[in-house]
């Protein structure tokens, strides 16, 4: 109840009576509004504000304009996938990917499964990484540091996935670090 008072007041909606809302002063989209609901119980659950918002609305959005019925994905499987990505078994692209198939009445849990990160076997990030220094070393002596932004997208591609952004990152730091020495 309070909750809804806050969103009636906070995003100029019109309620009628205590328990439903009626009319609507701003443009919102009626999906919208309960994507504000979910919202709230994101951050109360801990999750990262950022992170939810995107996801709802930007994700959202996006599979929308794929012919996608987010109606369908209830708040707890919304819960589970950010839950997933927080633990890193999902990527932030395959949230949308396993959004999809919730929408498309597949199991939250068989969604994130089916979707989670390979993780990589020991060493192959390290040779990966390597691989794409060498083919790209004029640069690496040149650029120096520098490098390390520059071959990012080349190894996220190369790696598919398969490692977070902040693993590749200190990956191409530390071997283009030892590089320049």
């Amino acid at each position: 109840m309070r909750r809804t008072c806050f969103i009636v007041n906070h995003y100029g909606i019109v309620a009628i009576d205590n328990h439903s809302v009626r009319a609507i002063r701003i443009s919102i989209r009626k999906n919208d509004l309960c994507l504000i609901f979910y919202f709230g119980s994101l951050l109360e659950k801990g999750f990262d504000a950022t992170k939810s918002a995107t996801l709802l609305l930007g994700g959202f959005k996006t599979l929308e304009r794929d012919g996608v019925n987010t109606r369908l994905v209830e708040e707890k499987d919304i819960v589970l996938v950010l839950d997933a990505e927080r633990k890193g078994k999902l990527s932030r692209k395959a949230m949308l990917e396993a959004m999809k198939k919730i929408a498309g009445g597949i199991p939250a849990d068989c969604a994130i499964e089916s979707l989670k990160l390979d993780r990589l076997g020991s060493g192959e990030l390290e040779r990966v990484v390597s691989e794409i220094i060498e083919k790209n070393s004029k640069m690496a002596g040149e650029k120096g540091m520098r490098a390390v932004n520059a071959l990012m997208g080349d190894a996220m591609k190369a790696l598919k996935g398969k490692a977070t952004g902040k693993e590749v990152m200190h990956e191409l730091a530390e071997q283009i670090g030892k590089k320049v020495k």
